[in-house]
């Protein structure tokens, strides 16, 4: 690596590059076929679903359709708010009103996560749904979530896109949930070299209900049952290097823990990085928190460290979503305010690892 090359953030088409096997593979199904349903994305399912210990799973388009599909299998009536947290890129938001539903926005801890002791505030009470957004690798208690609304009957979706393989306790995450819904963008734990998703489920209702909604509302062939189907499926290519990738994402998972620890031991009084020193964390993002987020990316940035920003603006500081604000989340805010991620993926070259740990120091030594 030459002093003017990047440590760029991810590098997905490392993880395909020179592997003949998964090339194999490929090109074996390009010949043959089939493009679309059949025994490709079965199996993916099948495995998938065995992977989280669900019963159910069903392969679709992308993390942002799965969000949606979701909430259209529960069928609900149009105008039902449904709580959603506001600093995790506007995903929910979009999803919810695509499904004639409202987001109601609830305020999170310090790294990110639902704030059990923020829920009933207001009309927070009265919501019959969660979406709860495992950010960054991290996963929330279910449990624990459940048991702040006593008796009463909640449903709990849980978006997994950046916590697949993540544990809570001895399950994984998504398992516990009503709905689990996975993302498998290339930057993913576990990604393909495109859009793809999934959505995971012990209810049988709800999986009927998602099978028919993935394909046009169609119940057989050419006969739709649902009137707001339509064509949500997952390429049988996506599915193929998925069932790929799953034999190895427990392993990539542990070389992204471990970076994110090297990064841990380098942080200093001033900043912090967002996450558990735990096999329970899955590492998806290394995010630092940061009072002076401008200049200590500006610094890495000249070190040769891209950074990005997950994410910048709370949904309801956003023109689409702006209506729908009741009240100021300062913790939502001040995190969009300090937040930002530095490079952390399993097919980092080990220089490249180094020149992250020794860019983190030398800003250490810059602030004093």
């Amino acid at each position: 690596m030459t002093p003017l090359e990047k440590v760029v953030l991810n590098a997905p088409y490392r993880k395909f590059k020179g592997d003949e096997k998964f090339l194999h593979l490929i090109n074996e199904f390009l010949s043959k076929g089939p493009y679309l349903k059949g025994e490709p994305l079965e199996e993916f399912e099948h495995n998938f679903a065995q992977y989280i210990g669900t019963r159910y799973c069903v392969g679709v388009s992308s993390g942002t359709s799965a969000l949606e599909l979701a909430f259209l299998s529960l069928n609900l009536a149009p105008g039902t708010k449904i709580g959603v947290t506001a600093n995790a890129g506007g995903y929910s938001s979009i999803a919810a009103l695509r499904s004639n539903l409202i987001p109601e926005y609830i305020e999170v801890n310090d790294n990110g996560m639902i704030d059990y002791n923020s829920i009933g505030i207001n009309s927070q009470v009265d919501l019959k749904v969660i979406v709860v957004t495992n950010l960054y690798g991290q996963s929330l208690d279910i449990n624990e979530l459940r048991s702040r609304f006593g008796s009463r009957d909640l449903i709990v979706i849980e978006d997994c896109a950046q916590s697949v393989g993540a544990m809570q306790g001895p399950t994984k995450a998504g398992s516990l949930s009503d709905i689990s819904t996975y993302s498998f963008y290339p930057t993913k734990n576990l990604g393909t070299f495109g859009d793809a998703g999934a959505i995971c489920t012990n209810n049988e209702i709800y999986i009927q209900r998602l099978k028919k909604l993935r394909e046009y509302g169609w119940d057989s062939r050419y006969f739709a049952e649902i009137a707001n189907g339509s064509n949500f499926r997952m390429d049988n290519i996506h599915a193929i290097t998925l069932t790929y990738q799953l034999s190895k994402l427990d392993s990539n998972n542990n070389i992204r823990l471990n970076i994110w620890r090297k990064y841990l031991e380098c942080m200093n009084k001033s900043d912090r990085i967002i996450g558990i020193n735990s096999p329970e964390f899955v590492a998806h993002l290394a995010v630092i928190v940061s009072s002076d987020r401008k200049t200590f990316m500006n610094f890495l940035a000249k070190q040769g460290v891209e950074t990005s920003i997950h994410y910048p603006y709370p949904d309801y500081e956003q023109s689409a979503f702006s209506k729908f604000k009741v009240r100021r989340l300062e913790v939502t805010e001040n995190l969009c305010a300090s937040v930002f991620s530095i490079p952390l993926f399993p097919e980092m070259f080990e220089s490249e690892i180094e020149i992250v740990l020794d860019s983190l120091l030398k800003w250490n030594e810059y602030i004093g």
